[in-house]
């Protein structure tokens, strides 16, 4: 047997057996494929709240926002316009980015360690590629 015909029967095999599809994908994909499939939200012009100066139209304090996003000059893209003045929006205050924050979180101080995986993404997240992720990497 030539060794491309091998390569297919392996891969046949996996398609036949889900669970095993599944743990092929997951070694492939986990950091690469979250990183492209997912994107977080980042607030980058604070407008502060009328009742709470310190606080963001995102909800975030003033001292959780970078200093970029606390200039007077903005970092939008150059399809977007704000005015000054302009409430807080999520579609034109926040910028997104390839995600970075993914992994797993080890909890402790209980009678037994915890772990729990989490991810940073978006409100606009593929809901396919979330469920994919909750059902076969995860």
């Amino acid at each position: 047997m030539r060794s491309g015909e091998a390569s297919r029967k392996n891969t046949t095999k996996l398609f036949e057996n889900p669970n095993l599809f599944a743990r092929a994908l997951s070694e492939k994909l986990t950091g690469p494929w979250i990183e492209h499939a997912f994107e977080k939200r980042e607030c980058i012009k604070f407008v502060a709240q009328p009742d709470s100066p310190d606080r963001c139209g995102c909800g975030r304090a003033m001292a959780s926002h970078s200093q970029l996003a606390l200039s007077r000059f903005s970092v939008f893209s150059q399809s977007v316009r704000v005015e000054e003045g302009t409430p807080w929006s999520i579609a034109t205050h926040t910028q997104t980015s390839p995600t970075d924050a993914f992994g797993t979180i080890v909890f402790q101080g209980g009678a037994h360690a915890h772990k729990a995986q989490y991810i940073r993404l978006g409100y606009d997240s593929d809901p396919e590629n979330v469920m994919y992720l909750m059902e076969k990497v995860g």
